[in-house]
C-alpha cells in the first residue's frame, strides 16, 4: 500500500468564506491543524485545493507545512483527488475535510487494516460516527470508479453522498469502537458558531490531542453546547445537496 490522507480545501465557501483562514489556537489557522492532524496520521499528506488565485494563500500554506500540494478543479474536488492520487501513485486514500479541525488520525490508521482484510471501494463514516471524526477512504480502484461518474469539470461534487450511491461503488462502514459514535458533538467548520466552538475547545485542551479526548473534555466542560444547534442546519443542507442530484 501507499497510503496518503487528501486534504481537501478552498478558500471560498458559500456559508463562511475564507474560514480556513481563521485562526483558532496556538496561532495556528484552521487548515494548519487540520494538516498537522492529518500528518499525525503518519502518512503521506496532501493539500488539495484549487487552481483559482484565491486558492493561492492555502497552497502556499501547504508548502509551509511541508506536505505535498495539488491544485486543480475548484468545483469537482473528486477531478482534484484522481489527480493527485495518479500523480503520486496513492492507494489508499483517506479524504480529510478541511473542515475536520478534529480529525481523528488513530482512526485513520486503524482503516488500513481494514482496507487490507476487505474488499470495498469505500470505507465510509457510519451515520453515528461523532460528527468530524472520519468521512471517507477510498482504493484507488474505488476512487477511479467514482471518477467515472463524476468526470464533468462543472459536476459540483461537494457532497459525494448519493454520488458514491449512484456510481455504484461497494461500499463498508468503518469499524468503531463504542466511544467513537454516539455523542451529542458537532466537530467541524461551517459557521460563526463553530470557529467559537474551536477556539474554546482548544484553549480546553491541545488541538493535538487524540479524539477520545477531545470527545470528553468537550462533554465534561460543556463546549459541545456552543454549536450543536448548528448540527441540523448542516444535515438539512447535505440533504437539500442530494436531493438537488436525484433530481437532474
Amino acid at each position: 500500500m501507499n497510503p496518503c490522507c487528501m486534504v481537501t480545501a478552498r478558500s471560498t465557501s458559500s456559508r463562511y468564506p475564507g474560514k480556513c483562514f481563521v485562526e483558532i489556537a496556538d496561532g495556528l489557522s484552521a487548515i494548519q491543524i487540520v494538516i498537522r492532524r492529518a500528518l499525525m496520521s503518519e502518512m503521506d499528506v496532501v493539500l488539495a485545493t484549487g487552481e483559482q488565485d484565491a486558492d493561492d494563500q492555502l497552497a502556499e500554506i501547504g508548502r509551509a507545512e511541508g506536505v505535498k500540494v495539488f491544485r486543480g478543479n475548484v468545483i469537482n474536488k473528486v477531478e482534484r483527488w484522481i489527480g493527485a492520487a495518479r500523480k503520486w501513485d496513492f492507494d489508499p486514500i483517506i479524504v480529510v475535510d478541511g473542515d475536520d479541525l478534529t480529525f481523528n488520525y488513530d482512526m485513520a490508521k486503524q482503516v488500513l487494516g481494514q482496507i487490507e482484510r476487505g474488499s470495498a471501494d469505500l470505507y465510509k463514516a457510519p451515520a453515528d460516527i461523532d460528527p468530524g471524526f472520519f468521512t471517507y477512504a477510498f482504493t484507488r480502484a474505488g476512487m477511479e470508479k467514482l471518477y467515472g461518474y463524476c468526470n464533468d469539470a462543472d459536476q459540483d461534487t461537494d457532497v459525494l453522498t448519493r454520488y458514491v450511491d449512484l456510481a455504484g461503488l461497494v461500499q463498508e462502514e468503518v469499524e468503531l469502537a463504542d466511544d467513537e459514535r454516539g455523542h451529542t458533538v458537532r466537530m467541524t467548520l461551517d459557521y460563526a458558531e463553530d470557529v467559537e466552538f474551536y477556539r474554546q475547545l482548544y484553549t480546553a485542551i491541545p488541538w493535538d490531542a487524540p479524539g477520545k479526548e477531545v470527545v470528553e473534555k468537550a462533554l465534561e466542560t460543556g463546549i459541545w453546547e456552543v454549536n450543536w444547534a448548528r448540527h441540523a442546519d448542516h444535515a438539512a443542507n447535505q440533504a437539500s445537496f442530494n436531493d438537488a442530484i436525484e433530481n437532474q
